[in-house]
């Protein structure tokens, strides 16, 4: 079973600042599959742009978590998908549009 999981925490200032712009609760979100695998994409901090670990984190009471329900099939192409985009630099123009986008 995939999870979408989203961090509420107070966080550093970035995460702050990004609430403050999307208007929402969450300043991060990470896609992890049945494996442990987890699958995010950062701007700052240690793990700048696109990574995957296998780290079966554990996530605690200041995430939020939404079960996807997929097939065995359905997962594997979702990592397949997910391992193409490792290594690639964070997407800024890709977000900034995305708020720009958004009804406010």
């Amino acid at each position: 079973m995939m999870r979408l999981v989203f961090y509420r925490g107070r966080g550093d200032m970035v995460n702050k600042i990004i609430r403050m712009i999307t208007k929402g609760p969450y300043s991060h979100g990470e896609l992890q599959f049945s494996s442990g695998r987890r699958f995010f994409a950062s701007g700052h901090g240690e793990y700048q742009g696109v990574h995957m670990l296998r780290d079966q984190k554990i996530y605690g009471p200041l995430w939020d978590s939404i079960e996807i329900p997929a097939t065995p099939g359905q997962e594997y192409a979702a990592q397949r998908f997910a391992f193409r985009l490792i290594g690639l630099p964070f997407d800024w123009a890709g977000m900034i549009r995305f708020l720009f986008s958004c009804p406010g």
